[in-house]
């Protein structure tokens, strides 16, 4: 969508804010001055997430944060409060998981989930089960996060296991 297009949409009480998938993040410091006060800018894509951030971005709608949820609050807070060399620490040990996600969304997305002991791991069309080659990439990138105690403290992990019942979690 065009700015000058954004900007007239926006002055409608119907458009509260745009989720941006479009990779530009520059887009957010270049239209805050055509937006309504209160008009929120959102990524939509998780790569480009901290650049948008930086630029004026209001917050992001993140497939990354459905499996990592305290990691990715934890960047985002950090960028923030202006800590962008914590920021970009954290976005590079998601960037794996980012990467192993948004292949084969949301079959690996249900993976992911299931390795967390939060889901089964059944798919049904049109969802088709990942290829191997896919769930090895989504369990690597599942097992660079769990050591951090941020991805899933061991106190909320029992509670969410509880819910799901007895899935064999790795």
């Amino acid at each position: 969508m065009a700015d000058d297009t954004l900007a007239r949409l926006a002055e409608s009480r119907q458009f509260i804010g745009l989720r941006d998938a479009t990779g530009d993040m520059a887009r957010p410091r270049r239209l805050q001055p055509l937006l309504p006060p209160g008009f929120r800018l959102l990524s939509g894509d998780d790569d480009a997430t901290l650049g948008f951030l930086v630029n004026g971005g209001g917050g992001c709608i993140s497939a990354t944060s459905n499996v990592a949820p305290l990691l990715c609050q934890a960047m985002f807070a950090s960028c923030g409060q202006e800590r962008l060399q914590s920021a970009r620490y954290l976005q590079n040990r998601l960037a794996p998981l980012t990467a192993a996600l948004a292949q084969d969304n949301p079959a690996a997305m249900k993976y992911a989930l299931f390795l967390l002991g939060l889901m089964r791991p059944n798919t049904r069309l049109p969802i088709v089960e990942l290829a191997d080659a896919a769930k090895a990439q989504v369990e690597s990138a599942v097992a660079g996060i769990r050591d951090q105690e941020a991805a899933w403290p061991s106190e909320r992990w029992a509670r969410l296991r509880s819910h799901v019942g007895s899935v064999a979690v790795p």
